[in-house]
């Protein structure tokens, strides 16, 4: 099958941001899907499931969750690649058996991550840096579900990062764009928001560029 990407978008503002760039630049086609409706995976190469301001553990709130954690199960058992970033890394963990829950601290901004011996032997994660700066953008975070690889850490939370098969999970964003992020930091207070935008000058180009290392050798398993 002709390579077709389908991507979950839960939240308006959540979208592929730079992977659109990437995916138009290698013509690779895209579609997106809201929870509102998932089409049969099997129409499509690789499903990525993008982020959002919901809990996974709130599915009395945002019912759409049990079905869309079943959704990507189903991908996964039929053997199409799941790319889950954030939220969709989340679903990915409780997809598998993991247990999501809020965090001590929301990690917001542009904080260090580190690859474990794992994540640096990784067919896709071994082309990035050992240790290199993210965009995070989160306050729950997840246990590692059984038979996956545990491929990269923060400060202050481990788990940054799975493999399982050829499907990845990962905490934090590589599709950031410079736009996202200052629509992102609006409901911020000023000064908070104003550091995360001076701080994305100095690291959305060296952020682009392992989203493009990133995603090609994803979408070359």
């Amino acid at each position: 099958m002709a390579d077709k990407i389908l991507a979950i978008q839960n939240a308006p503002g959540e979208h592929l941001g730079y992977f659109e760039h990437i995916l138009e630049e290698q013509g690779i086609p895209y579609q997106y899907t809201t929870p509102a409706g998932f089409p049969s995976i099997k129409g499509f190469s690789q499903l990525i499931v993008l982020g959002g301001p919901m809990g996974v553990y709130e599915e009395d709130k945002y019912p759409f969750i049990t079905e869309e954690t079943r959704y990507i199960r189903r991908a996964i058992s039929l053997g199409v690649p799941v790319l889950g970033i954030c939220l969709g890394a989340q679903l990915m963990a409780r997809a598998l058996g993991g247990r999501v829950f809020p965090g001590g601290a929301k990690e917001l901004g542009w904080l260090p991550v580190r690859l474990t011996e794992e994540g640096k032997k990784d067919d896709v994660t071994g082309g990035l840096p050992s240790e290199f700066v993210a965009f995070h953008w989160h306050g729950d975070t997840f246990t590692l579900p059984n038979k996956v690889r545990h491929l990269a850490a923060s400060d202050m939370y481990e788990n940054q990062a799975f493999r399982y098969g050829s499907s990845y999970a990962l905490q934090f964003h590589l599709e950031i764009t410079e736009e996202m992020v200052r629509d992102w930091v609006k409901d911020l207070d000023e000064g908070r928001g104003d550091e995360i935008v001076r701080n994305t000058e100095g690291n959305i180009d060296a952020l682009n560029d392992m989203a493009e290392k990133f995603l090609s050798s994803w979408l070359g398993l």
